[in-house]
């Protein structure tokens, strides 16, 4: 049951950071693209086919990598 909590909980943030990005990526107030990419990010914690998805795009580019691992670590010890 807990389990299940979390990650509903999980899902949820990761809808409203999305929300938010794709607000912000037609309002020029606030960006929107690390909205979505921290949303996304928590969504690959529950899915681990997006996490090798993402892994594999990134593994392309190793500077782009290096950011994703940090930003991917830090998500992870606060929602994982």
């Amino acid at each position: 049951m807990k389990a299940k909590l979390k990650s509903g909980f999980n899902y949820g943030i990761a809808f409203i950071l999305i929300s938010l990005g794709l607000l912000g990526s037609v309002l020029p107030i606030m960006p929107g693209l690390i909205f979505i990419v921290v949303g996304v990010i928590i969504i690959s914690i529950e899915n681990p086919k997006l996490d090798s998805l993402i892994e594999r795009q990134f593994s392309k580019h190793p500077k782009a990598e290096a950011v994703f691992i940090k930003v991917r670590d830090k998500v992870h010890s606060i929602f994982g």
